[in-house]
């Protein structure tokens, strides 16, 4: 008797100390995205202006303002969930979950919208990532409609947390190119390099994504197979959104299919 039981007491004592040690990581790590959000756009958010001190585009100003303040509410919804879930607090989550699914289409049209109208309106001498911005489109329609596949495919999982946490944390890294292309000191570390040339403005959700699942992996001691994958698609996905865009003969067909 004793020799079955003692094995099944000490299960149970390593999966409580899993969880526990676990048990803030999401809503840590989205906190460390939200401060990197705030930095990043701090011009929005202190004096309405655009990076680097520049008045928000004219034309599609009220786009602008819909985007950058529905993206930091989902920021700090995705905080309060994983807290909420981190004190067992569930039903409250799955309310507030509706309004996430909400928030989540207004993130995804806007940005869409954003990223055509920023192209349009951009001058013809107007590069990023040393693209025209209508060759750079392709990046941020990537990553919206990434951001709103994941959390479409994270609601329908709702019920599998194991599968709805990495989706939900991972669509959110897909909200951070744009703030983090926003802080000098941090592009300068990749934008020169072959990691830049490969993956341009995803070199920081490969890193952070990566970072992530180390630590996960420190914790528990076990690899979170979901998320592994999940990143690694990540990765395929910036590598291929950069080579397209910086091909021309990949490029123009989409810039002219969709600009006309």
């Amino acid at each position: 008797m004793s020799t079955t039981a003692i094995p099944v007491q000490r299960t149970h004592k390593r999966g409580v100390s899993v969880r526990g040690r676990t048990r803030y990581l999401y809503a840590g790590f989205t906190f460390l995205l939200l401060v990197l959000m705030l930095v990043g756009f701090q011009l929005f958010y202190l004096h309405g202006r655009a990076f680097p001190d520049r008045p928000l585009t004219p034309p599609i100003r009220n786009l602008i303002l819909v985007h950058g303040v529905s993206a930091t509410l989902w920021m700090v919804l995705i905080i309060v969930q994983s807290l909420l879930i981190s004190r067992n607090r569930h039903k409250l989550h799955m309310k507030l979950g509706m309004s996430g699914v909400v928030l989540a289409a207004i993130v995804t049209i806007s940005g869409i919208a954003v990223a055509f109208g920023s192209a349009r309106a951009a001058p013809p001498e107007a590069t990023l990532w040393s693209l025209s911005m209508k060759h750079f489109m392709i990046v941020p329609l990537v990553l919206m409609l990434i951001f709103g596949t994941s959390v479409t495919i994270a609601t329908i999982k709702r019920k599998s947390p194991a599968i709805h946490k990495p989706l939900m944390f991972l669509a959110t890294l897909f909200l951070m190119p744009a703030p983090i292309d926003r802080i000098p000191a941090i592009v300068g570390l990749y934008e020169n390099n072959i990691l830049g040339d490969i993956l341009g403005p995803f070199v920081p959700l490969v890193v952070i994504g990566g970072a992530f699942l180390v630590v996960k992996w420190l914790l528990t001691r076990s690899w979170d197979r979901p998320f592994a994958i999940a990143w690694a698609i990540m990765v395929l996905v910036g590598t291929v959104a950069m080579y397209v865009a910086r091909t021309p003969a990949l490029a123009n067909p989409i810039s002219s299919a969709l600009f006309g």
